[in-house]
């Protein structure tokens, strides 16, 4: 049931560099309106011409084939929304315009970076005795990491430099964690044995919301397995329980480290016509977070949505225009929820929204009132071939209210999609299942 569709009709490739030669317009645009906040912060039209902005580019950035973007403008987004009552505190104006500064720092880092590739493509184009390095993916050869370390020359950070010839970015403080993670672009955190365990928490906080999304490998040194455990890492993750003792722990912790990046990196997690999560990915999240909900007793919702006369349409048009329909409708699904919600393409038309902390009640009115937005504004598109009048049909399901576990919660809202589907579409049910007493 969740097996995701191939990207052999992908898009992305031809309008990439269509995008790409629109960002420096973008990006001034976004300057101009941090300019006027900074100036203006008080002023209810100026903060929402900025989060207007960034929720344009949300959209238009994942449709286009940048997820890093989209993730980052809805980081700041979500910043903006958690600090709509502190406008007036020059603590929160600090704050949102250190966010926003760094957002459209790290936003540019992006886009100068895909334009390194194209470049770098382009010109191996037409050469039958080359083969572009970013078709291997190795656009850095040296190994780059963040350590958090309680000082700058532990015998881990030494190490890593001289005898591997790594590029190592020092955090000393869990403050300085994701500027150094936006700085060095790692393939990895490592987390030195002699970082106090008290941070720990708030340093996978940290290392987390740096690159929200996609997973950015942690490796943890020193670390038992009870500790690990507790803090409810992702199988993707690396923990050495013991101590680094010798070199050949260290070669063994780069090697890992390298083996989880590409990993991480690899477009396995991602579907390449929408660029959200795909099937694999939302299965392995999905485990974590129904760990997470039952370790702390939260509530977790998951939302699959159907765009209603899907295979009409891609019959009438073709698959290339079908994807885009797909691209477009995928943006707007996740500029429409929450930062902290998960969004992936699942199969087809079909796509999953997975809700933290969500009960079943919210998240249906979560569904609902991302419905009703797309009857009330259509969807935001360029192409005439689109349509900007659609519609889908949800079904959406809660743990531990509906299912004990991430199968049932997937079952549960299957069923719930389809009887919303055989009751004429364009409409969101529950799960009528109910484990509570």
């Amino acid at each position: 049931m969740l097996a995701p569709r191939g990207g052999e009709h992908s898009i992305l490739p031809r309008i990439r560099r269509i995008y790409l030669a629109q960002v420096d317009a973008k990006i001034h645009r976004l300057r101009l309106a941090i300019d006027a906040f900074e100036k203006h912060t008080t002023d209810e039209v100026t903060r929402a011409q900025v989060h207007r902005l960034f929720h344009n580019l949300a959209g238009s950035a994942g449709c286009y084939g940048f997820p890093q973007v989209t993730g980052i403008a809805r980081e700041v987004m979500a910043a903006l929304e958690a600090g709509e009552h502190h406008h007036d505190s020059p603590e929160w104006r600090a704050q949102a315009l250190r966010i926003l500064n760094e957002s459209v720092a790290a936003i540019a880092m992006v886009f100068e970076a895909a334009r390194g590739e194209e470049e770098l493509v382009a010109g191996y184009e037409g050469r039958s005795d080359a083969r572009p390095p970013a078709l291997d993916g190795q656009w850095r050869s040296e190994l780059a990491v963040v350590v958090c370390a309680p000082s700058p020359d532990t015998p881990l950070v030494t190490a890593l430099r001289t005898r591997h010839a790594c590029h190592v970015v020092v955090a000393t403080a869990v403050s300085d964690v994701v500027c150094a993670i936006r700085d060095a672009n790692p393939w990895a955190v490592v987390v030195d044995e002699g970082w106090p365990r008290s941070h720990l928490v708030e340093t996978l906080k940290a290392a987390r919301s740096a690159q929200s999304y996609h997973h950015l490998p942690i490796v943890l040194a020193g670390v038992g397995a009870e500790l690990a455990d507790e803090l409810a890492l992702p199988t993707s993750d690396l923990v050495l329980p013991a101590p680094l003792a010798d070199v050949r722990d260290l070669e063994e912790l780069v090697r890992q480290v390298a083996t989880i990046h590409r990993m991480a990196q690899s477009d396995m997690t991602r579907d390449e016509a929408t660029g959200l999560y795909n099937a694999a990915y939302l299965r392995e999240h999905l485990e974590y977070e129904v760990r997470r909900a039952r370790r702390y007793r939260h509530q977790l919702s998951l939302a699959l949505v159907d765009l209603d006369h899907f295979a009409n349409f891609n019959a009438v048009y073709g698959p290339q225009v079908g994807d885009e329909l797909l691209a477009r409708f995928g943006a707007f699904l996740a500029t429409s929820f929450r930062a902290t919600d998960t969004l992936a393409r699942i199969a087809g038309n079909t796509f999953a929204v997975l809700m933290p902390e969500t009960m079943q009640k919210s998240g249906l009115r979560a569904v609902l009132r991302v419905l009703e937005e797309l009857r009330r504004n259509g969807l935001d598109t360029e192409n005439a071939d689109l349509p900007s009048a659609l519609s889908f049909s949800a079904g959406v399901a809660c743990y531990p209210a509906n299912a004990d576990g991430s199968e049932a919660l997937i079952e549960e809202a299957y069923e719930a999609l389809q009887r919303a589907k055989k009751a004429g579409r364009n409409r969101a049910y529950a799960s009528r299942r109910s484990l509570t007493t």
